[in-house]
């Protein structure tokens, strides 16, 4: 099963690739599109629950990603909204459905793949290549995250996500590291497509 949701390169494969005219993705948006994707995966359960809190949309009190504004532009219906910020709570589509919520003690995306549970800790990153190796700090970052989730089983696949570029690219034989074979962290790069959802046998 794990190999029906790591495949190739990259989760995220069959994705284009990311616009090259943006200079960077925000981590809300790493996390949507790699939901989506997920979703999209052939044995995937409808539902997908995912951690955006207030950093995920403001910073320094400037908005930096609208979760509501990019989920209805993918044609998702917000159904139900719970929490103190208007983003929190549930959007369906196509029988489909996404739980957005505060809740990080799982990681920032938490499905299930057939019989698999997934989790993914999520980060910003460049979409270009730039000066010094920012990509490195993040991974990191997010690999410490992934060691200290409160709720893990040791079936779960565990993902680190980061923007697809030639830089992140280069980080892809991270995963044949020792340390990371052995806790079964793997590395995904996340580009940008429309939702297809796939229809139930």
């Amino acid at each position: 099963m794990e190999n029906d949701i790591i495949r190739g390169e990259t989760i995220a494969n069959a994705q284009d690739e990311v616009n090259a005219r943006a200079a960077r993705m925000p981590e809300g948006e790493v996390i949507l599109r790699l939901a989506l994707h997920i979703l999209g995966l052939p044995r995937a359960l409808p539902c997908v629950t995912v951690c955006l809190d207030r950093h995920h949309v403001m910073s320094n009190g400037v908005n930096i990603f609208s979760p509501t504004d990019f989920l209805s532009n993918e044609g998702w219906v917000q159904t139900e909204q719970h929490g103190k910020h208007p983003w929190f709570g549930s959007y369906t589509k196509s029988g489909h459905k996404i739980i957005v919520s505060p809740n990080s003690h799982g990681g920032d995306i938490v499905a299930t793949v057939g019989r698999t549970r997934v989790r993914a800790e999520c980060k910003k990153g460049n979409l270009q290549r730039t000066k010094g190796n920012p990509e490195n700090k993040l991974i990191h970052e997010a690999i410490g995250q992934l060691m200290t989730i409160e709720e893990f089983d040791p079936d779960d696949v565990l993902l680190v996500a980061v923007p697809r570029s030639d830089a992140s690219r280069s980080k892809f034989k991270w995963q044949i590291r020792p340390l990371m074979q052995r806790i079964g962290i793997h590395l995904v790069l996340v580009g940008s497509r429309p939702f297809k959802p796939k229809c139930p046998p």
